[in-house]
């Protein structure tokens, strides 16, 4: 999909919208439900449909960015972590969803440093 997705033009194929389950969930729960907007006979095409698959799944992280934003925390860049920073389409098309430079660090356990980060500081409090 990445080598698909890239070459579209930006913004054709407005994204798909993660359903109100959000969009991993496995089996697909009861009524879920995604959209594609802004699709015409002549904008449907391969790349276009499999940039709208990677900024709907970017379009999820930038809700909970701007919620972050929302706290009033300065965001100065993401970092992307996780199979998703695999793919070129996604490291190149993150930044304009996101709004702010992407970062995509050497593969390494984040998810374990991070849980373990906040568990130390809730056991400092």
């Amino acid at each position: 999909m990445s080598s698909a997705a890239w070459p579209s033009t930006p913004h054709r194929a407005r994204g798909a919208s993660p359903s109100k389950y959000g969009t991993r969930v496995r089996p697909p729960a009861p009524g879920a439900a995604a959209e594609l907007t802004g699709m015409t006979l002549t904008s449907t095409t391969r790349e276009n449909l499999a940039r709208a698959a990677v900024e709907g799944m970017l379009g999820g992280l930038a809700a909970g960015l701007q919620a972050v934003r929302d706290l009033g925390v300065p965001l100065e860049r993401a970092l992307l972590i996780g199979g998703s920073a695999q793919s070129e389409a996604v490291r190149l098309i993150a930044p304009l969803v996101l709004g702010v430079p992407v970062v995509v660090p050497e593969p390494g356990e984040y998810v374990a440093l991070g849980a373990a980060r906040q568990a130390a500081r809730i056991l400092q409090a």
